[in-house]
């Protein structure tokens, strides 16, 4: 009987503190968020076409609009990749992101697709906004040298 109750007490105990660990995590994340937030709004934007092709549609959504972002054609390898739409028109509560709160892992190397290495062909990032307008991204990811590198660029709607 001790040994059950032992062993209940230690299961308890460990439940506890996992729990507590996913909402630092999670604290984490949304901590990391704004911070993203607050460079993108404060930043200077950098092109983006010297790493890779961004894509911006919009459709109609009653009252609003539906964009998405596309990034592929990379022009080198980007590992680990955080990377956040911006846009002030947002209907959403939050702005689109992609690394931030998701525990996968996405990565684009040029001409090179491999879904179980999580590299992919490129990343899509879609939200609600009220009006038109360009978007601002930040992206961050793991260069070949192991070095995290960011930047925020600015990308332009097609029609």
């Amino acid at each position: 009987m001790k040994k059950i109750l032992l062993i209940l007490a230690i299961l308890l105990t460990v439940g506890c503190s996992s729990k507590d660990n996913v909402k630092s995590e999670e604290t984490y994340s949304l901590k990391e968020y704004h911070q993203i937030i607050n460079k993108i709004q404060s930043g200077s934007v950098t092109p983006h076409k010297p790493y890779f092709q961004a894509r911006l549609f919009y459709s109609s959504m009653n009252n609003s609009y539906r964009y998405d972002l596309i990034i592929d054609k990379p022009k080198g390898t980007y590992k680990n990749i955080k990377c956040l739409s911006y846009s002030s028109y947002k209907k959403d509560s939050y702005h689109p992101s992609l690394g931030l709160f998701d525990t996968k892992q996405y990565s684009l190397k040029s001409n090179y697709i491999d879904k179980g290495k999580s590299y992919y062909k490129g990343i899509s990032l879609s939200g609600l906004v009220t009006k038109k307008s360009p978007l601002k991204c930040y992206f961050e990811y793991t260069d070949d040298t192991n070095q995290r590198k960011h930047f925020i660029f600015e990308v332009n709607y097609e029609t």
